[in-house]
């Protein structure tokens, strides 16, 4: 009884933890696509925008269930966020997070969110987006969850949009808990705003005043602020899959090779295209990457991957042909990871060989130039294998092409702000 309690918390605790993630990622993708909004917006206008716009690290405070939980959301590119605890075991000018939890965001067609966390996905629709005032509610998966506002009875806010017809209580004067102060317009009908304590008000906006729902009205100098509870903040890890900013465990389970490389890249072309790329993730890419290049079946994965695309496409006998190829290094492979010696070396020429002898055995022009663009990937995929000649680094031409083509993308960019306008 005594574990199945224990396995019950552990659950609760995980499910609350994937919900506060879950909404500090919807927080933090709708903050940052409204803040590039705002940036374009100001260069439309031929006006310059404040950096601040663009930054990759904002601070996000939520309550669940009587928990605040204060998180630092860190974006890595165009869609991922690293979400952690702020402050836990870094220093104030450590933006390092790589503890925290990975998360994906991307919006669907029906203005939910598909949010991807630690390779599970959770869809989350926002049915009242966060206020000052009433919170944020998501329906994740189904089930509805409320994160409570920031109990602040100092703050004397509205939680409709309407106008202040009135204030019952002149400036600097005591009101009792409950005691009404103002008095809003809402839609022709009057509504009673009330203090939650007792306590001084003071005001800040007129009569007349237009608000908007979460607008500060007044504020209170409480009589007995240590009687006012406050949420508790979470101390605490969060306890929820996808831990880890992208670290690379070399003696953990084999990765594909051709999947570790193109997550390599994507990694670094973020980082160049100017989202957060701390120390470690660096550090991590790079020793992926090296992994990958150093692989000698990195050319056999990706031109099979595009070859397996053809089946029934091509003619049978050249697809047949290019499979034996790969089916041969294989065997040739398998026998020799038991023995030493120089790794094999795949014969990427013999690829794009047979492509180029089917190419000009076709006498139909039209239907030569749809054969090439039907091949044209397999051929692209297999051409920087043929040139590959550092010993025991098979993907070397691979990656020195990849390389120069994220630093061309990232002057392209750059040049433009060097001074040196367009030209």
């Amino acid at each position: 009884n005594d574990a199945a309690e224990i396995d019950h918390q552990e659950g609760d605790t995980a499910e609350r933890a994937a919900q506060v993630v879950i909404g500090a990622s919807v927080v933090a993708f709708d903050r940052t696509k409204e803040d590039e909004e705002k940036f374009l917006e100001s260069l439309r206008k031929g006006q310059l925008p404040p950096d601040s716009l663009l930054t990759a690290t904002r601070d996000v405070e939520l309550i669940l269930e009587g928990i605040k939980y204060k998180l630092r959301t860190t974006r890595t590119s165009e869609s991922d966020f690293i979400v952690s605890v702020a402050g836990r075991g870094k220093k104030e000018d450590d933006d390092d997070d790589d503890d925290g939890i990975v998360t994906n965001v991307r919006r669907l067609a029906d203005e939910g969110y598909l949010i991807d966390i630690g390779g599970k996905s959770h869809v989350a629709y926002l049915t009242s987006r966060p206020d000052a005032a009433s919170g944020m509610r998501l329906n994740v998966s189904g089930s509805t969850v409320a994160f409570s506002p920031d109990y602040d009875p100092t703050s004397l806010r509205t939680d409709v949009a309407g106008k202040l017809v009135k204030r019952l209580l002149p400036d600097g004067s005591h009101a009792r808990k409950g005691e009404p102060y103002g008095e809003i317009e809402v839609m022709k009908m009057f509504m009673p705003l009330r203090v939650e304590e007792a306590g001084v008000v003071n005001w800040h906006v007129n009569e007349g005043a237009a608000l908007a729902a979460g607008d500060l009205i007044a504020t209170l100098e409480l009589d007995n602020p240590e009687n006012v509870q406050t949420a508790v903040v979470f101390e605490g890890e969060l306890a929820v899959g996808g831990l880890g900013g992208g670290g690379f465990d070399e003696g953990g389970p084999k990765r594909r090779p051709h999947l570790a490389l193109r997550e390599a890249v994507e990694s670094l072309r973020s980082g160049m295209a100017g989202y957060a790329m701390s120390e470690d993730m660096l550090t991590s890419a790079m020793e992926m990457l090296h992994v990958a290049v150093t692989d000698p079946s990195l050319p056999v994965f990706e031109i099979n991957e595009q070859l397996s695309v053809l089946s029934g496409r091509i003619d049978g006998g050249l697809f047949e042909e290019l499979s034996g190829m790969i089916s041969d290094f294989n065997e040739r492979s398998a026998k020799q990871e038991s023995g030493a010696g120089v790794p094999l070396r795949f014969p990427a020429e013999k690829v794009t060989e047979s492509l180029a002898v089917r190419a000009e055995s076709i006498e139909d022009p039209s239907e030569r130039s749809a054969f090439v663009a039907l091949t044209s990937p397999l051929r692209d995929s297999a051409e920087p294998y043929t040139k590959s000649r550092a010993a025991g680094v098979p993907g070397s031409e691979r990656v020195l092409r990849v390389f120069l083509d994220v630093l061309r993308e990232w002057i392209s960019y750059e040049r433009w702000f060097a001074g040196g306008g367009g030209g």
